[in-house]
């Protein structure tokens, strides 16, 4: 019955948004319970009401002891009993397991008249759908060049998985195909049905290939924009086709929320796993993740910090020229396979909006604590998230704030992409909103997302030290009236966020 518990308890987490599915796939039995139950909870829950078990069994729930509310306990019981392969509550006799057993014939007469009144034949028919747009989203299979080449990486999965090169547009993904994806570098994607035959390989097993979805691809990509070659043949990005001197103008880069490790991996290869990362994580079990990752990866040139990047001196890092952050969000913009689980109709708003607006507020600190650093020159911002308030109002307030960087035009940000920024939030300024990156899952197939990228204003006439303009950003003028002209922008576009 222990695992019953730990399993309801799960559960219970999941709903509550205290925690993840994917927190449990440590423990594939754990996992597979906790799935199958969120997906049917909505007739687990009906059938509890109908046959009123809680009140009719409550001396027998409560000896159980469950964690939490005594119905999750019941509901995973319950999924074994009617949906499981076994139809069976595999845990030893106890008064729970009896209880709910002397109501096996009507809760399963109960089931018959839901599938009657639903008007289908099977109990799965009964379960929660996934979202169409998460089904369109494809496995993306990021190649570890510090570790093997996109050619050889294919080669091999080619013949592991009789994989054939899709060159259509129609989505999904046909499961014996894989794709070339032409924004990110050393990137594939592939059916999500190939997802835990490709876990169960060597290559990944020993970090040749990285799971990372194309959008948590997009930081690391912008940040080191002046590393990114472009092969001429086929329009293919290569991460292995940097030049010598464009790393001799990359000093130190820290990645100020690193776990689990998949962006800071990234920016390792784009770097030829040369020159230095610093990896900062401040919760000990993110960090474990951080290490373990960073090591299978074959990073030679991250160094992992436990402790908050927020608490780290500016001044003593003077070697620090390029800074990722991917802060806490609300994580909105995850519509992945399992989303449509935890959908729940009480959600509290009052309670969602206070949430989005302290992680507003620390999101605005991290970014005005990069900007600290003395010699930082470029700054990537990302989230999760498709609200403005986290993304394009947390850039607006952050340029008010720090007259000295600027966006990074879109020239420099990955131009191609074609979903960018709302205007809004920037004052109806669309050159900005340019310069932002949106990823919207229902039309570019991957997860919500966004990505902003901050310069530090050149002193002599504003220029991004790759050589384009930034966002918004007029001609070189004389310095004095420059600065001017800026405290009138940062004033005009204050007044329109007051307002």
């Amino acid at each position: 019955m222990d695992f019953y518990k730990k399993a309801a308890e799960a559960v219970e987490k999941v709903l509550n948004k205290q925690t993840s599915v994917k927190t449990f796939a440590h423990s594939k039995r754990l996992l597979a319970v906790v799935v199958e139950t969120l997906k049917y909870q909505d007739v687990l829950k009906q059938l509890i009401e109908i046959t009123d078990l809680l009140s009719k069994e409550r001396k027998a729930i409560k000896f159980a002891k469950p964690q939490g509310n005594p119905i999750f306990l019941v509901m995973v019981l319950l999924h074994d009993l009617l949906f499981s392969k076994r139809q069976a509550i595999e845990a030893g006799q106890g008064p729970i397991k009896d209880a709910i057993l002397r109501h096996k014939t009507r809760l399963r007469g109960e089931l018959t008249k839901l599938r009657v009144r639903a008007g289908v034949t099977t109990n799965e028919e009964l379960g929660r759908k996934a979202e169409s747009a998460a089904e369109l989203i494809p496995r993306y299979v990021r190649i570890n060049s510090n570790r093997i080449s996109l050619d050889d990486a294919i080669a091999e999965m080619k013949k592991a998985f009789g994989l054939a090169e899709y060159t259509g547009d129609d989505m999904p993904i046909p499961a014996d195909k894989y794709k070339i994806v032409k924004h990110i570098p050393n990137l594939v994607a592939v059916h999500a049905s190939l997802s835990q035959r490709i876990t169960s390989h060597t290559l990944y097993t020993n970090g040749r290939v990285i799971l990372q979805d194309l959008a948590s691809c997009m930081p690391p990509v912008v940040l080191l924009h002046e590393l990114v070659g472009e092969s001429k043949k086929e329009g293919k990005r290569r991460a292995n086709e940097v030049e010598d001197d464009g790393l001799e103008n990359v000093g130190t880069v820290i990645d100020g929320t690193a776990a689990p490790g998949n962006k800071t991996t990234l920016l390792s290869a784009l770097m030829r796993n040369k020159g230095k990362i610093l990896a900062y994580e401040h919760v000990p079990k993110r960090y474990e993740t951080l290490e373990k990752m960073v090591a299978m990866a074959g990073c030679q040139n991250v160094e992992t910090v436990l402790g908050d990047f927020t608490k780290c001196d500016p001044k003593s890092r003077t070697d620090v020229t390029h800074i990722l952050l991917d802060p806490s969000c609300t994580g909105s913009g995850i519509v992945n396979r399992l989303d449509y689980l935890t959908e729940q109709e009480n959600d509290d708003k009052e309670a969602q909006d206070e949430r989005m607006s302290a992680l507003s507020a620390f999101q605005e600190t991290i970014i005005g604590h990069a900007m600290k650093f003395p010699n930082v020159r470029r700054i990537v911002y990302s989230t999760c998230s498709i609200h403005e308030e986290e993304n394009e109002s947390v850039v607006m307030s952050t340029l008010i704030q720090h007259p000295e960087f600027n966006l990074a035009g879109r020239q420099s940000c990955l131009k191609d992409w074609p979903t960018r920024g709302h205007s809004e939030p920037f004052g109806g300024d669309s050159v900005k909103a340019e310069s932002v990156i949106r990823c919207t899952p229902g039309t570019d197939l991957t997860n919500g997302f966004f990505v902003a990228c901050f310069d530090r204003i050149d002193s002599a006439g504003g220029v991004a030290d790759d050589g384009h303009k930034q966002a918004g950003q007029a001609d070189a003028q004389p310095a004095k009236k420059r600065r001017k002209n800026k405290k009138k922008s940062a004033k005009s576009a204050k007044n329109i966020i007051i307002v």
